[in-house]
């Protein structure tokens, strides 16, 4: 199953009954080639400037299922008004669900992509509501709504049943044969389009030269001396360009034509290493931990316990890392942080990640290790790294303060 996007933290807004669905796709053992796109924004709608479309299952041999999803724990119906919740509106569930999917219907429309072998339907999954809370009515179908009941079975099946169920009650002929997958994955690659834009291979070049010009001169050394050695660790206080290097290091990995897994602690920090490494597509930058959710599928709880982040989520991502590594294996790592990320655990974890392994990749490794150990002790995360990597060169710690004074740092 594809279901795009992979992970549910770039919807945080999310209702939920969305996120315990997503949550049944995600964790189904059931394999099959659907489909599944989730939260797509629709932005030529046919009755309002702008809405969305909470699921999209595409499924092969039977067809497109439109589904939304209505977490609320209160539902009425009276003179033509909804309340859905502390909500009120005219339009209704069924009736969203349905001006979705021809939204969906007008935009291939409009881009001459042939739909007639892939049957429409559209659904409503009342995730708060028991089925006998919901009055029978002439404006919809008894098998055009789930509910409550329905989240404990197995969700494909569940799924597939209400498809199936919606299309045969269509009088509509389809021709043959019915939803392939060729035409069900262009409809996909239409509603959400593959678009890359990266910066040239002239300015990148340009970028990286341009580092040599800014660099302090012990930089500039380290940078001459690193550059042979297959792997490296470098200790130094806050504030003497230890990011700055690893960002330059991997640079220079991309230009060779290396798939480069940059990591770090800190998630603020892997999101301004996103925008500053942006142009180079060959390098995926993250923090480990937002690496580790999406290799297990979890969903981070609302308050996790140390526990949760060290052992739970550790196994279950260590079960996983094999199969994501199928699609997602790199030949040189960068470690920046190090000093919090020198556990065994996490070093088996990112072994499994890379070509050769942490024995015979590339490797960049940065942290203070005397003076930044928030969550390890920095030398016992030096020593991990020194005892799981053969032959890594361990350098003189650099010390030219390029922001701070030695006693701020």
């Amino acid at each position: 199953m594809r279901l795009i996007p992979s992970t549910f933290d770039e919807h945080p807004n999310a209702s939920p009954g969305e996120r315990e669905i997503f949550r049944s796709l995600k964790n189904t053992k059931v394999q099959n080639n659907w489909i599944v796109l989730h939260s797509l924004e629709l932005m030529q709608h046919v009755t309002k400037s702008q809405s969305e479309a909470d699921f999209i299952f595409l499924i092969p041999n039977l067809g497109v299922l439109v589904l939304e999803v209505k977490s609320v724990k209160s539902l009425a119906l009276k003179d033509g008004t909804w309340s859905l919740g502390k909500k009120q509106e005219t339009r209704g569930p069924f009736k969203q669900a349905n001006e979705a999917m021809r939204s969906v219907m007008d935009y291939l429309e409009d881009l001459s992509i042939d739909y007639r072998s892939v049957p429409f339907v559209h659904g409503v999954w009342f995730t708060h509501l028991t089925r006998d809370q919901i009055e029978s009515s002439i404006s919809w179908k008894s098998n055009q709504y789930l509910a409550s009941e329905a989240l404990k079975g197995e969700i494909t099946h569940t799924i597939f049943e209400m498809t199936a169920s919606l299309v045969a009650d269509l009088k509509v002929t389809f021709s043959q044969p019915i939803a392939p997958l060729a035409s069900l994955t262009k409809i996909a690659e239409a509603l959400l389009p593959r678009f890359t834009a990266y910066q040239k291979p002239a300015d990148r070049k340009k970028d990286i030269s341009e580092f040599l010009t800014k660099a302090l001169d012990e930089q500039l050394e380290l940078i001459k001396l690193v550059k042979p050695l297959r792997a490296v660790i470098l200790d130094g206080l806050a504030g003497t360009g230890k990011t700055y290097l690893a960002m330059h290091r991997a640079k220079l990995a991309h230009e060779e034509g290396k798939t480069v897994l940059f990591v770090c602690y800190n998630k603020l920090l892997a999101q301004k290493l996103q925008l500053d490494l942006k142009d180079y597509p060959k390098i995926r930058v993250t923090s480990l931990h937002a690496l580790m959710l999406e290799v297990s599928g979890l969903e981070q709880p609302d308050s996790p316990s140390n526990d949760w982040w060290q052992n739970v989520l550790y196994k279950s991502s260590l079960e996983n890392v094999q199969e994501f590594a199928v699609q997602n294996r790199f030949e040189f790592l960068v470690v920046d942080e190090a000093q919090d990320l020198g556990t065994l655990d996490y070093l088996v974890f990112l072994d499994q990640l890379l070509l050769g392994g942490l024995a015979n990749s590339r490797l960049f490794i940065t942290g203070d290790f005397q003076n930044q150990g928030v969550y390890s002790l920095g030398k016992k995360a030096k020593d991990n790294y020194l005892d799981s990597v053969p032959g890594l060169a361990e350098l003189e710690p650099i010390v030219t303060n390029c922001r701070n004074t030695r006693n701020l740092g």
